[in-house]
């Protein structure tokens, strides 16, 4: 069976820490190189998807190592306190067997002293003995003090080294979460084709006219735009997407949905599942805002082409989509 010794086994937890922080920082470049956008490191998208994989195995095998190691140096400082008890309970029944030796000693002295004069002679040697009975009974009682610090100080030593690796743990989780954040907020808002699947799914159950208005003009903006468009047309509603001028309103972040004034229960369920769906699959879709005047269009800009309906120009819309840039910060879901 695998027993390291203690110090073995806190060396081993020490590198176990460093290899953890070391397998971090290269789940930190893979990342970074995985959605960096210059040609350098796009030629070596392999290189950093292999980093990726091997920091994150790392840092499992590291967190394993810190978990092991920590709990058989807990194991290990029990069994010195354990054997520190042990030594101390033996240290006293030795005082205890001295003091009463020192007792018999001074009664056979008492008795001798009634005797001859060799009867003196062995009263000195008696209380000689006793004597010496005294010193090793103080030296056993010293020994026994001495030992009981040393249980004070093991079990002081014990505490601390349970709330480093409390702190240790703790530092990790919060740099896993970090690195979590970081990376979704450096990726793409991105629906594939089995979630884009399921979206057509579920808008299929309603036939909506819904108006997209783009207020954003990040090219992120711009596939989120092209995917919900695409969704929206395969699950049969009237669609129609126009970007409002910059004096139309000022850009804001997210998506938001809102439907018609005085909307029927089936226009509102078609909005709650639309905003639903974003969010799910991590898009980042915010509640409905207020409904919008009926009849009332987005302005589009002065330059554009004429609005030209993909359905007759008689139909107005009963839902609007307002898609606005990624968010540059987390958002907390609503």
């Amino acid at each position: 069976m695998f027993s390291p010794s203690k110090d073995a086994t806190a060396l081993a937890l020490d590198i176990s820490e460093w290899v953890l922080l070391l397998f971090g920082a290269v789940l930190g470049v893979g990342i970074i190189g995985e959605y960096a956008k210059s040609k350098w490191w796009r030629n070596r998208i392999r290189c950093w998807q292999i980093c990726v994989i091997v920091g994150v195995l790392g840092e499992l095998l590291s967190d394993g190592g810190i978990f092991l190691f920590s709990r058989r140096l807990q194991t290990l400082e029990g069994a010195e306190i354990g054997g520190l008890d042990a030594k101390t309970k033996t240290a006293l029944n030795d005082a205890n067997a001295a003091v009463i030796q020192s007792g018999a000693a001074k009664t056979t002295a008492g008795l001798a002293e009634q005797s001859s004069g060799r009867a003196v002679e062995k009263s000195d040697t008696a209380e000689r003995s006793a004597s010496t009975a005294m010193t090793l009974a103080k030296g056993a009682r010293q020994e026994a003090d001495s030992f009981a610090r040393d249980i004070v100080s093991a079990k002081k030593q014990a505490a601390e080294a349970a709330s480093h690796l409390a702190e240790a743990l703790k530092q990790a989780e919060d740099a896993k979460k970090r690195i979590t954040e970081l990376a979704d907020l450096s990726s793409l808002r991105l629906i594939n084709d089995a979630q884009k699947a399921e979206l057509v799914k579920k808008l299929g159950a309603f036939s909506e006219a819904a108006e997209i208005v783009v207020r954003g003009g990040a090219y992120d903006t711009m596939l989120v735009t092209n995917v919900v468009e695409g969704a929206l047309v395969a699950a049969k509603w009237k669609v129609l997407t126009v970007n409002p001028p910059v004096s139309a309103g000022a850009a804001f972040i997210g998506i938001r949905v809102t439907t018609v004034e005085g909307a029927s229960a089936s226009t509102a369920r078609a909005a709650s599942t639309l905003i639903e769906e974003l969010n799910r699959f991590k898009v980042v879709s915010f509640p409905s805002g207020p409904p919008f005047p009926r009849g009332q269009l987005a302005p589009v800009m002065s330059f554009s082409p004429p609005r030209l309906w993909r359905w007759d120009n008689t139909t107005l819309p009963t839902i609007r989509i307002e898609i606005g840039d990624k968010p540059p910060f987390p958002i907390t879901k609503p």
